[in-house]
């Protein structure tokens, strides 16, 4: 059985073609699923290889957000497909690391032939932004910092405010009081484009959010490290969502 993959358009017209030429190609499909909730329920299901996403989606859902849920679920590589799109939508789809983007009307044999490539790539074309530290400047030149010890990002117009780990903010820092963010140039869009992907989730347009450090989430706050901040309104079932959560009862 060849890697499974899944459709996400909420145009069946378009979805039933896709899955008839990928299937006459030998293909596996997982299923079609039409918006958000639906895709999260896929990721929960099991492995998907490739997805192949409708960036604008039914009752304005996000095919951006459902990508970064089944890649943080099951690695998968995304194949993008747009009528139209903006230049601001553009730049959070390159920030996924898609494997291809395809502009409708759809050709077919181009489709299968990225299909192949996406599926073939050594390795698998996923969502590898680097994780690793990155290097925040001081007075004195430049101080490694670890991704994971950034709890947060706050937009502050064409800046952006940084809350770190303590120790880490006393080494980029020293005289700074230790509950007062790091401010560095550059908008949250910026900032998002040179962090982690697969650590750094973008709860709202105003927070960058290191997954990794979300300590508890309540009805209407959550704790992000030694901080704790308000959810923005509609924003905690997605944040759920990115996170491999048990339900007991």
């Amino acid at each position: 059985m060849s890697a499974p993959i899944l459709l996400i358009e909420d145009d069946l017209t378009v979805a039933v073609a896709l899955e008839e030429t990928l299937l006459k190609a030998g293909k596996t499909i997982a299923g079609i699923a039409r918006n958000y909730d639906e895709v999260v329920q896929y990721a929960k299901q099991g492995s998907i290889a490739l997805a192949i996403v409708d960036i604008h989606l039914a009752n304005n859902t996000d095919g951006i957000a459902a990508a970064r849920v089944l890649q943080r679920h099951c690695q998968s590589s995304i194949i993008y497909l747009t009528g139209t799109t903006d230049d601001a939508t553009f730049e959070r789809a390159k920030a996924t690391r898609p494997a291809a983007f395809l502009n409708k009307p759809l050709r077919m044999k181009e489709v299968l032939q990225q299909v192949e490539l996406a599926l073939n790539a050594q390795p698998p074309l996923r969502s590898t932004a680097h994780d690793g530290p990155i290097y925040l400047p001081t007075d004195y030149g430049f101080i490694r910092v670890e991704q994971t010890d950034i709890f947060y990002l706050e937009a502050a117009r064409s800046y952006t405010a940084l809350y770190l780990n303590n120790n880490t903010l006393a080494q980029l820092d020293p005289g700074r009081n230790p509950k007062d963010p790091l401010v560095l140039t550059g908008n949250l869009k910026y900032w998002e484009n040179h962090l982690a992907s697969n650590l750094f989730y973008r709860l709202s347009k105003s927070f960058l959010i290191n997954l990794a450090n979300v300590k508890r989430i309540e009805e209407h706050q959550i704790q992000i490290g030694t901080y704790t901040i308000s959810l923005p309104a509609g924003t905690r079932k997605s944040l759920l969502d990115q996170l491999k959560v048990i339900r007991t009862r």
